[in-house]
């Protein structure tokens, strides 16, 4: 997992001019709890291990980073596990609405059904963009 999200890290900083491939996603609810966070983590994992492509598949918690350390459980999981918490994405670090723009976006939400606000409306989303694709897990 450390490796995955090293490399998603990586990537991004590097792939997000509008030559590279586009991004898939996985986003978990704005509560971010305990369950959305592993979530997004492992579902971002398993498209990365078992679906071909060529989008960067990331997992995206959704809240901001600062907002982590309010998560008080998150952060116990982690400290757990030995992940680090600077090797996860947060919505604040990936512009969901300009990849959308830019047709560049497939999303796939976890531990929800309805699209979050920092998204855009689901029906906008889709309406305008019919290569992005919502899936709900």
């Amino acid at each position: 997992m450390e490796e995955f999200l090293q490399s998603c890290r990586q990537t991004l900083q590097e792939k997000t001019d509008q030559d590279s491939p586009g991004f898939h996603v996985v986003l978990g609810n704005e509560a971010c709890d305990v369950d959305s966070m592993v979530s997004a983590l492992a579902f971002a994992y398993l498209l990365f291990k078992t679906a071909g492509g060529d989008s960067l598949v990331v997992p995206l918690l959704n809240i901001r980073q600062s907002e982590l350390v309010l998560r008080s459980d998150n952060v116990f999981l982690l400290r757990q596990t030995g992940l680090s918490p600077d090797l996860l994405l947060f919505r604040d670090q990936l512009d969901l609405r300009a990849l959308h723009r830019a047709g560049r976006l497939r999303l796939t939400l976890v531990d929800h059904n309805v699209l979050p606000r920092c998204c855009c409306s689901h029906r906008a989303l889709t309406a305008s963009s019919p290569q992005v694709s919502i899936h709900v897990c």
